[in-house]
């Protein structure tokens, strides 16, 4: 392990990364995507109707992410119109929950110096936040997930993880 000194350098990294997240998040959260409409759709179909479709009585796989489709579902009860800044923010906290599953990874290893110069670089990209609302974060999230539980030998979440991430 490494000093008080590193730890607390690393959660003051950790603090500035969150920080530049919520700023960027706020400058884009009005951005929509029309790719995600779709998953919305089907979101709200699950949650209104129970069924996993665009278009009622039909069944085609429509949505590139159906994990996403399940996670929006219970959100879409607070309306068409809101819901697509509701999505921007639980997209964001993807951001924001792989960040902190980066913290403590360095918490308990000791970090190389280009490591943290790559993440601090991965979580400023723009992309992230011009592609709110969509599947991006949270795939990029679980597999992110599943390489640091992967670098702690625990195989077997990893590989369910990583199966997360496919959905």
């Amino acid at each position: 392990m490494f000093s008080a000194v590193k730890k607390h350098l690393i959660v003051l990294w950790l603090v500035v990364l969150i920080a530049l997240n919520l700023g960027y998040f706020f400058q884009f959260q009005d951005n929509r995507n029309d790719d995600a409409y779709i998953t919305y759709r089907v979101a709200r179909n699950l949650f209104k109707h129970q069924t996993f479709s665009y278009n009622l009585g039909e069944s085609y796989l429509v949505t590139t992410s159906p994990l996403s489709a399940i996670i929006f579902a219970p959100f879409t009860a607070i309306g068409k119109e809101n819901f697509p800044l509701i999505a921007n923010y639980i997209c964001n906290l993807f951001l924001i929950a792989m960040l902190i599953s980066v913290w403590f990874f360095l918490l308990r290893k000791e970090p190389d110096f280009s490591l943290i110069i790559f993440l601090s670089v991965l979580f400023v990209i723009p992309m992230f936040y011009f592609l709110l609302g969509m599947e991006t974060n949270l795939f990029i999230f679980l597999l992110f997930l599943a390489i640091l539980l992967l670098i702690n030998q625990n195989f077997v979440v990893s590989g369910l993880v990583s199966a997360l991430a496919c959905l």
